[in-house]
């Protein structure tokens, strides 16, 4: 079983006014995230983007007790004009290795994301209509080798939401053609089970 302190998918979703404007509701979201994960065992901001040319934050967050978080994250910044939805995740690779028995001796890539390009975030939710689970997770196992191979090359991080049929990602490409490419056609997921996965992408830029 992983040993990773729980992380958690974060996303904000600002709705401004001349009285509070876009950037003071981003900068209070930020400054009240940090805080609150410094006051949480093992809490800690681990990836925070801001979703291009939308009013959205994404965040990753990491903190060993939950209700101590819920605490923390609850202190209001700017009462309904800030929205959050948050899901729980668990290490993609725990989840190759003790769902799918995917056989992997992972590590990331301690270099992650130095080479140039853009970050693309992307949601991927996976049915499995008219098969088994079996069936299913027989592509998937498929999906996960090539997936963690990628990882390990230091251009993606991937999640699994915990208890559903949904993969966070978080990666960097040199370009969108690039992208399209890879979730078109090059992966076995898409390639044999595509009619039953459904894609978002977004682009985002770190928030410095």
């Amino acid at each position: 079983m992983s040993t990773t302190t729980p992380q958690y998918f974060l996303e904000f979703s600002f709705t401004a006014s001349e009285q509070t404007p876009l950037a003071e509701l981003v900068t209070g979201t930020v400054n009240a995230l940090a805080q609150a994960t410094a006051r949480v065992d093992n809490g800690k901001v681990l990836f925070l983007f801001k979703v291009l040319a939308e009013a959205k934050l994404i965040a990753v967050v990491q903190g060993s007790d939950a209700a101590e978080l819920e605490s923390a994250l609850s202190v209001p910044c700017a009462g309904q004009l800030v929205r959050v939805q948050c899901l729980p995740l668990r290490p993609y690779e725990a989840f190759a290795r003790e769902v799918l028995g995917v056989e992997t001796t992972f590590r990331q890539n301690t270099k992650w994301a130095s080479s140039p390009g853009q970050f693309y975030w992307l949601t991927v939710e996976v049915e499995y209509k008219s098969m088994t689970q079996e069936e299913l997770f027989k592509i998937w196992k498929e999906e996960a080798i090539a997936a963690l191979g990628v990882m390990e090359q230091g251009g993606v991080k991937l999640w699994k939401v915990v208890s559903e049929r949904k993969v966070q990602i978080l990666l960097k490409m040199p370009s969108p053609d690039l992208v399209d490419n890879t979730f078109m056609v090059g992966l076995p997921l898409f390639k044999q089970h595509g009619n039953q996965v459904r894609t978002s992408c977004k682009p985002v830029v770190p928030y410095m």
